[in-house]
């Protein structure tokens, strides 16, 4: 029987997909950052962020997240492989008015059950639907597809914010049911120091650590410019790597 997962136990790779300038940069700066940038421009390599995130729910549960950017354009899609084949969860991201995006879904989905473990998360995210009257790709549309291949569906807004934090918090949740529950977690029923049977912390206990851990943002800072300058930097070995390799791109 596996020991219960503790804090620096909890860890999630998590690839975003999709088509180019569908908002999978915007999604993951909104996520992590809480911020939106207008001039964003399409990603043209693959960047990682390393995150803590604590769960908002019970305010002490923590997962380590590493997530990982991608280009969407088609001359990339032959190194894509490399970012999610050991993913834990993958998004797949379209943008709302743009029907061409949607429809790209499925190429990235049977990539990613092909190539990908068997277990992945697989959520679905109609990115930019702040933009209502531009609509191309139906919520009745884009709920049928995600239900048919047991995908999470969230529509979201990386302008404005909306459903952007419950789509990561699920797709943890998928993982460690912990992450939204409201009993504290395993790590923090011992009573005694040292002791070795597992025993409840007394309610009081478990109140005031809840309380403290809520006062704190559910992502722990990180080096935004940082996370810029690397994305910029085209992860020129990767690429370099693979182009090597006859037949790619």
């Amino acid at each position: 029987m596996a020991a219960p997962a503790t804090a620096s136990a909890r860890r999630m790779k998590v690839t975003i997909l999709g088509e180019g300038r569908v908002g999978k940069t915007s999604l993951l700066q909104r996520f992590a950052k809480g911020t939106f940038d207008e001039d964003s421009k399409s990603s043209i390599s693959a960047a990682m962020l390393d995150l803590c995130v604590i769960s908002p729910v019970n305010g002490i549960t923590k997962v380590g997240l590493k997530i990982w950017d991608t280009a969407g354009q088609e001359k990339f899609r032959c190194i894509a492989p490399m970012y999610y084949k050991d993913a834990d969860a993958v998004i797949l991201v379209y943008n709302v008015t743009d029907a061409k995006s949607f429809s790209e879904l499925q190429f990235w989905l049977d990539e990613v059950r092909e190539k990908a473990r068997e277990n992945c998360i697989v959520a679905v995210a109609g990115n930019q639907a702040d933009r209502v009257e531009e609509e191309k790709v139906s919520l009745a549309e884009a709920t049928e597809f995600a239900n048919k291949n047991g995908a999470l569906f969230f529509l979201t807004s990386a302008k404005e914010g909306m459903n952007v934090n419950d789509l990561f918090h699920e797709v943890i949740a998928r993982k460690y049911p912990e992450f939204k529950s409201t009993a504290p977690p395993a790590e923090l029923r011992n009573v005694v120091a040292g002791a070795t049977t597992m025993a409840p912390v007394p309610q009081s206990a478990q109140q005031t650590a809840v309380m403290e851990r809520a006062k704190k943002p559910a992502v722990e800072a990180f080096d935004m410019e940082g996370f810029h300058r690397g994305s910029v930097r085209l992860k020129r070995e990767a690429f370099q790597q693979n182009q090597k390799k006859p037949g790619c791109c």
